[in-house]
């Protein structure tokens, strides 16, 4: 009956190791090391499958599920079509009296890649009512722009939609915060899209988003203290995002886009995931009116955050020659100038916030 939430019986699964036993929806963890961080907040099985859920809103999610049969298209019943596996980790649920394994949930293609990005007439109607959910990754992938999963050369790429000045932001961002000396996702374009490569290698390692451990609360001191109480290091790591945040005027970090990598074999804590997703950042909302402006909302709030908690934090050497030299490279229509002008200024700012409280 639609409307009614799916009952799930069997075990949650870490490559083919069972991390939690799973009651009627309830959850029983059996291994807390290699278990998705969400349960020990005191999240639940629903919660965690519903927020693997490929966004509902998206047009071309409307267009992939009724190509792939998919009736009840709740968040838990679609993201159960495919065992709840996604491309970026290696969990998936096991249903009771199953004998799959690992190596039959994972994903090794996408078809449905044209249909999920594009919305591509022809690919609908060829793969309409196709019998191929398993090969469907697109329906374990978040996000509010319209994406898809293409592997190339053994890689997974994530392709994401945008128009020019998304694009720009996302590569420049990229570009700078790795010119620098940051941690930050490797982005291409290709045509009318950017793409990123999979930085867990295809499960190499498990990507956690960060929601798993703090929820929606999005507070720096809040996820820095979480994140100290797992491991120092990662804690400093945070705040290199929160850095390049406010050097490129990114307002959209929440936390589901970023988060942790960990050992896939141990569960261990290696590093935060590059920064990635900054196509919200920078010019991408058009060309502010008063872009030199040295009390807006990202200054106050991560001057306040490394004040308050009494932090120091990683000033990057930026210059003028630096940003133009990324920018050259760039074969974008935006107005060059002044996006060197907006960095350098708000670099400026950031070294006077150094200056006052890291001094």
């Amino acid at each position: 009956m639609r409307g009614a939430v799916m009952v799930i019986n069997g075990f949650l699964m870490n490559r083919d190791i069972r991390v939690a036993e799973i009651v009627d929806n309830e959850t029983v963890v059996l291994n807390e090391k290699l278990a998705p961080i969400i349960f020990a907040r005191g999240g639940g099985l629903v919660e965690w499958i519903e927020s693997r859920a490929i966004d509902r809103r998206r047009i071309n999610s409307r267009l992939l599920k009724k190509a792939l049969g998919i009736t009840d298209t709740s968040d838990i019943s679609t993201v159960m079509q495919v065992n709840a596996a996604a491309v970026t980790d290696t969990y998936w649920i096991k249903e009771k009296g199953s004998d799959l394994c690992f190596d039959d949930v994972k994903f090794n293609e996408n078809p449905f890649a044209d249909l999920a990005l594009k919305g591509d007439i022809d690919s609908f109607v060829e793969n309409c009512g196709a019998q191929g959910r398993a090969c469907a990754p697109d329906l374990t992938t978040v996000g509010s722009f319209e994406k898809c999963w293409r592997k190339s050369g053994g890689c997974w790429w994530l392709y994401k939609s945008g128009n020019d000045l998304e694009r720009f932001s996302e590569l420049f961002v990229a570009r700078l915060g790795a010119a620098v000396g940051f941690d930050m996702a490797h982005y291409e374009t290709e045509g009318d899209y950017i793409k990123t490569r999979d930085f867990t290698k295809g499960g190499a390692v498990i990507f956690e988003p960060a929601y798993n451990l703090v929820g929606d609360n999005k507070d720096y001191a809040y996820n820095y203290k979480k994140i100290a109480g797992l491991n120092l290091e990662l804690a400093k790591q945070y705040i290199d995002i929160l850095v390049m945040d406010t050097l490129c005027f990114n307002l959209d970090r929440h936390t589901f886009n970023y988060g942790f990598l960990r050992d896939s074999e141990t569960g261990d804590f290696i590093s935060m995931a590059p920064n990635f997703d900054n196509n919200a950042a920078l010019i991408s909302r058009g060309y502010r009116k008063n872009p030199f402006c040295d009390n807006d909302i990202l200054f106050s709030a991560f001057a306040d955050f490394i004040k308050s908690s009494n932090l120091r934090f990683r000033l990057p050497l930026l210059n003028r020659k630096m940003v133009d030299e990324i920018l050259f490279c760039l074969d974008f229509n935006v107005d060059k100038r002044y996006v060197s002008e907006y960095v350098l200024y708000r670099y400026g700012v950031l070294c006077k916030i150094y200056e006052n409280f890291c001094v």
